[in-house]
């Protein structure tokens, strides 16, 4: 049952995402630039103004450029709803494990890239995003830099800035992590918590 709802949640928010068409010899949009207020996900390599949508642009993820937001993004859902339904596949230990950790597979083109307030009611899985990010319940990237405040998880590659979220996983933290548990590989900051894990100790309450 769940996996019908993702599916009619994709395929709804992705029938949004005809609003440029793509021509098919350089699989690049018509359109480069848009500007004021855009329905998500959209396949616009670069959009400034309000975007609105169930999901953002990382739901387009066969085409190859980034496609950018610089302003508000709002996703009613969002993508982050996936590391919800898959616990397993979105551990710790899935995401950042040296051998095979998929979340540090090096990647030159990212989907999506948010400037600015990012806001999503279930989660989000943005690439990149700079500025300020707030979700109900989780959070993912490749690189944050910010702040990244969210109800119960924070999972990112590298975070630079302060995470706040029951659960804070980020690989690389440069920065702060809040919350009930903290974990990072390569910390640079604080950790504060009931329980702090990162390369070097682990600790309660505080950690560095």
């Amino acid at each position: 049952m769940k996996h019908l709802v993702v599916f009619l949640m994709i395929l709804v928010s992705l029938s949004l995402s005809a609003q440029v068409k793509i021509n098919p010899i350089d699989s690049l949009p018509d359109k480069q630039k848009a500007y004021g207020v855009r329905l998500l996900p959209s396949v616009v390599p670069q959009f400034y103004g309000l975007a609105l949508g169930l999901v953002g642009s990382d739901a387009i993820c066969n085409l190859p450029y980034t496609k950018t937001t610089n302003g508000i993004n709002i996703q009613l859902f969002g993508m982050g709803f996936l590391a919800l339904l898959n616990p397993k596949e979105f551990s710790y230990e899935a995401l950042f494990n040296k051998e095979s950790g998929w979340m540090l597979i090096p990647n030159t083109t990212p989907k999506a890239v948010h400037n600015g307030l990012l806001i999503s009611g279930i989660g989000t899985t943005t690439a990149v995003s700079n500025g300020f990010v707030i979700s109900g319940l989780s959070s993912m990237g490749k690189l944050m830099n910010g702040l990244a405040i969210t109800g119960l998880q924070n999972k990112y590659t590298e975070a630079n800035g302060i995470c706040i979220a029951l659960i804070n996983q980020c690989y690389a933290q440069n920065g702060i992590q809040i919350g009930l548990i903290n974990r990072s590989t390569k910390l640079k900051g604080l950790q504060i918590g009931l329980w702090n894990i990162n390369g070097q100790r682990t600790l309660p309450l505080i950690n560095f």
